[in-house]
């Protein structure tokens, strides 16, 4: 399972620490090459999300330690883990 030296608690519990109006990825988890990401869309709803899945932006195409690779109009993007602020 990959692992952030970051703890989630701190960022999922204090107020203000997410932008609520964007698409966020608020945690990943497994091994490599299956791994999952648990993601905020901007109208509330969280979602556990694997590569192939669709988001608004567009389709996944992995994911990392780091975040969420998402293959978009303009080509592939990263969406990043959220870091407390």
């Amino acid at each position: 399972m990959a692992a952030t030296d970051t703890p989630a608690a701190p960022l999922a519990t204090r107020p203000g620490a997410l932008d609520l109006d964007r698409l966020t990825v608020i945690g990943v988890a497994g091994a490599p090459g299956a791994m999952r990401a648990l993601v905020r869309e901007p109208r509330g709803r969280v979602r556990t999300v694997t590569a192939g899945d669709r988001l608004r932006p567009g389709r996944v195409l992995r994911v990392e330690p780091r975040g969420l690779v998402i293959e978009t109009r303009q080509g592939p993007a990263l969406l990043p883990l959220a870091a407390p602020g």
